[in-house]
């Protein structure tokens, strides 16, 4: 079951992974909703707890291999095979840039694969594919920048 409130340093988690690490997820108000619009930032159309659901499918290793693309050293995330919008523009994906410091906790934002650093690697869309996360159809989208 995936948490649905935040510990008491703003984080949710602990998400364990299979090789003893933890991953934990701290919102960041300038992606929420209720934020003020900045060119710079895309916003949520979900709710905190909501967006840790979304970290946690990336992070989460027990059911499918971690969903991190090394080329733009991030997590990706989608849900029910990009059918759920995220983001308050129509984005159908979740990045979490990996953080700089091992010990810090992860944010993420939504996203829409546009350019090559909002995008897959082709081995995450294979993973995705080859564990019924996302059809042909939608990783073929992705390809064509249309999610």
């Amino acid at each position: 079951m995936v948490q649905k409130k935040r510990n008491e340093d703003g984080t949710y988690g602990p998400v364990c992974r299979s090789d003893g690490s933890e991953a934990y997820y701290r919102p960041q108000p300038y992606h929420n909703k209720n934020s003020a619009k900045r060119k710079d930032k895309e916003l949520w159309c979900i709710k905190e707890n909501e967006q840790f659901k979304v970290f946690y499918l990336a992070a989460e290793d027990k059911q499918t291999p971690i969903w991190f693309c090394n080329e733009n050293k991030s997590l990706f995330s989608i849900i029910e095979d990009g059918k759920k919008v995220l983001g308050l523009n129509g984005e159908r994906l979740g990045k979490f840039k990996l953080p700089s410091n091992e010990t810090d906790p992860w944010h993420g934002y939504p996203i829409e694969a546009k350019t090559k650093w909002n995008t897959p690697s082709d081995s995450l869309l294979d993973i995705w594919e080859n564990n019924d996360v996302i059809s042909e159809i939608t990783r073929r989208r992705i390809e064509r920048s249309k999610i």
